[in-house]
């Protein structure tokens, strides 16, 4: 198990566990992004399904069919930031770990901010909350060198990275 501390101003999305200000990971599991802007939306919707109960006929007492509203809250966060290398490792290995995250793994954790100030977007059974998943992400490479880190000449010092996460809360059954 590897372990990453939070640093302020940071984003992390992850497979592991976060307690006080600190990921614990397996390795490759955990990618810091150096955010520059964080969307955050709110959608609270409740669509209304019209579902048949019988073929009857409409415009008679009898109703043709019963309307369900299925609640479904949706947070959803556009985040567009950068990954640096750094002494662990290389922006495009973090690159690669973030898409692997995004294709294999069912749900993922994001944290930011640190102490009163953080925010952590997790699985949540006892209030019905799905964890993250990624739904679009893009990578800008920018070449030439930006980071001092690595003596690797490269030029995939930096990634500029914008994605969209979402999770949401099932609030059929509340």
């Amino acid at each position: 198990m590897a372990t990453t501390t939070i640093e302020p101003g940071n984003f992390y999305v992850t497979t592991g566990s976060v307690s006080g200000n600190t990921i614990t990971h397996d390795s490759n599991k955990a990618v810091e992004i150096f955010s520059a802007k964080i969307d955050y939306d709110y959608l609270n919707q409740a669509p209304v399904r019209a579902i048949p109960l019988s073929g009857g006929s409409v415009g008679v007492d009898d109703p043709f069919a019963i309307n369900v509203g299925l609640k479904l809250v949706v947070e959803s966060l556009a985040v567009t930031g950068a990954l640096v290398d750094d002494d662990t490792s290389s922006a495009f290995t973090k690159r690669g770990n973030l898409l692997s995250m995004a294709k294999n793994d069912k749900e993922l954790t994001v944290v930011w901010g640190t102490g009163s100030e953080r925010t952590l977007w997790t699985r949540d059974n006892e209030n019905k909350k799905y964890g993250v998943t990624i739904s679009k992400m893009r990578f800008r490479h920018m070449a030439g060198k930006f980071s001092t880190s690595s003596t690797n000449t490269s030029p995939n010092r930096k990634i500029n990275v914008e994605f969209a996460a979402i999770r949401a809360k099932d609030l059929t059954s509340s």
